[in-house]
């Protein structure tokens, strides 16, 4: 068979193209605690390790302090307009007595510093000796010890502030400044413009619940491109330190290739790499009008040659038997065009339709999976291990395809849907023997991914709506997309902080290590949720038991459950 060989100057061209292609551009670091060997932490002010942990402030009155990463963090790429998803989870103590005014978790301007008269209830965020409040960029996650009203003194607050002042709060029923160790983890979703924070104490800590605040905000129209994170604090009158035990970071953006190579190249001189750039645009433009026309078709080729994604299903299958591979025009016409009529839901890896196969003559779930990095590991995690698996309460995957830039994945369909639809449906109260039946379901199918799969499967995201339901109201686990394989013999493996918050251990959104023991967490939450119909956090702050876990411990601890 003859081979072609693409020309100097077309070579060029496609690397020049792939140069300009978006490619996911990631931050990670974690930090167990902190003494004089970590790495990355710069300190301002009054702020310092000790005793295995970051003291923000000193025992000095109107002590301000700040504990920052030494990078710049990039939230948003100029060139795409990409926005970066990103998970931070900590653990902290606020000592002291009810004086204390708290800490703050904040992004801001590449290099941050504390502005001028920042102590007390300003948490080194912002001036408080200003006339008024001048213009600038930052998005703080403050969580405060001052007095905010009699009822309460501790709340958790949003700040956002750039030209305006916005400002979402929960008040707390029990002052987080008692020495307690407390979590609290703080997500941005893009695709849903979602701000996140949830704050824990480790399970039966009397007094405490759980607490979660969302805020809408899209981070491109805050902040600038790039920001410093971290943690900052002051105090007036008190004089306690106020401590960060752990912290854990990360953060994906699908950066285009041009703007990382930018940054670095800069180094080289600005002059340099500007004039070198123009003369290779140029020689590319030549060379591009020269072979196009006799090209073209060589390159679409390449396009559709098989991918690194091709391979990694392809070699996870092999050719055995397993689920099977669909065309992109067979699932168009099974799902009529993906028409709105067909949709069955969505969620934050994509949307399913319904559709009509004809060989084999089935209903089915089309699940449409976003095309981007971080769906692309979705996808393959979720093909990869649901089949290897097979039990009759987990959701079978009858095919996948990956063409045309979609990643579809086609499940047994479920004609009552999912669990969460019926819990919180007041037309059809589940009855009893049904919600006993789904729970005994539920943990036969974790039973089974835990100790009888040949590798362990830890899920990472259970939850009612990953529980679909036949038509018998026979439980079926799904949505494997966040789900890892472990070794029998590991008690844990350190993963990016995934799942839902109100079902997530207290253990893991510290750590940061998922295990079979965080499922049994949130399978309890499920359990919880089937018995009792509540959901897991309820995000009006002005209801009483908000967390459902603590709200149970406490019936439980006077003998009234």
């Amino acid at each position: 068979m003859a081979r072609h060989h693409l020309s100097s100057p077309l070579q060029f061209i496609l690397l020049l193209l792939l140069s300009l292609l978006p490619r996911s551009f990631s931050i990670s670091f974690s930090y167990s605690s902190f003494n004089q060997t970590s790495q990355g932490i710069q300190y301002q002010g009054q702020a310092g390790f000790f005793n295995n942990s970051i003291h923000l402030t000193s025992a000095q009155p109107d002590s301000v302090g700040r504990a920052v990463y030494y990078q710049s963090v990039p939230i948003w790429d100029s060139l795409t307009s990409n926005v970066a998803d990103f998970t931070t989870s900590f653990s902290f103590i606020v000592d002291g007595s009810d004086d204390s005014d708290g800490l703050a978790f904040f992004l801001a301007p590449y290099p941050s510093v504390a502005p001028g008269k920042s102590d007390g209830t300003y948490l080194a965020l912002f001036n408080g000796s200003a006339d008024t409040i001048q213009p600038s960029q930052i998005m703080a996650v403050e969580f405060d010890s001052f007095g905010v009203s009699p009822q309460s003194n501790s709340h958790i607050k949003q700040d956002t502030e750039i030209n305006n002042f916005s400002v979402t709060t929960v008040s707390l029923n029990a002052s987080v400044s008692q020495g307690i160790t407390a979590f609290a983890v703080v997500n941005y979703n893009y695709s849903t413009r979602n701000f996140t924070v949830s704050l824990s104490f480790p399970a039966g800590t009397v007094g405490r619940q759980n607490w979660s605040v969302s805020h809408t905000c899209d981070l491109k129209e805050t902040l600038p491109s790039e920001v410093a994170v971290g943690f900052s604090s002051s105090m007036n009158n008190a004089s306690q330190p106020h401590r960060i035990l752990s912290w854990n970071f990360t953060s994906t953006l699908e950066k285009s290739q041009a703007a990382v190579e930018g940054k670095n190249s800069s180094k080289l001189g600005v002059g340099l790499g500007a004039g070198f750039s123009v003369a290779l645009f140029v020689l590319g433009l030549i060379g591009f009008v020269i072979c196009w026309r006799k090209r073209v078709h060589k390159m679409e080729r390449l396009e559709q040659h098989s991918t690194a994604l091709d391979l990694s299903i392809d070699q996870a299958f092999g050719q055995g038997a397993g689920p099977r591979r669909y065309t992109y025009t067979q699932l168009l016409h099974a799902t009529r065009n993906f028409s709105e009529d067909r949709k069955l839901g969505s969620g934050g890896s994509g949307e399913v339709y319904r559709g009509n196969l004809t060989d084999p003559n089935i209903q089915v779930a089309v699940k449409r999976i976003s095309s981007s990095e971080k769906g692309k590991k979705e996808y393959i995690s979720e093909v990869t291990i649901i089949s290897r698996i097979r039990h009759r309460n987990l959701v079978q995957l009858i095919g996948f395809c990956h063409e045309k830039g979609d990643l579809l994945l086609v499940y047994e369909f479920m004609s009552n849907g999912s669990l969460d639809t019926h819990l919180y449906n007041k037309d059809h109260v589940l009855a009893w023997p049904e919600r006993y039946k789904i729970v005994i379901g539920v943990a036969s199918a974790l039973l089974y991914l835990h100790e009888e799969c040949e590798q362990c499967v830890v899920h990472r995201d259970l939850k009612p709506s990953n529980v679909m339901l036949d038509s018998d109201f026979n439980p079926k686990l799904g949505d494997f997309g966040l789900a890892r394989l472990m070794d029998h013999d590991n008690e844990s493996l350190t993963t990016r902080l995934a799942g839902t918050f109100g079902y997530i251990a207290p253990e893991y959104g510290a750590s940061g290590k998922a295990s079979k023991e965080t499922d049994i967490f949130s399978f309890g939450v499920v359990t919880l949720e089937i018995l009792c119909g509540r959901k897991p956090i309820k995000r009006n702050q002005e209801e009483d038991d908000a967390d459902l876990v603590q709200w149970v411990w406490d019936k439980y601890g006077r003998r009234a459950a």
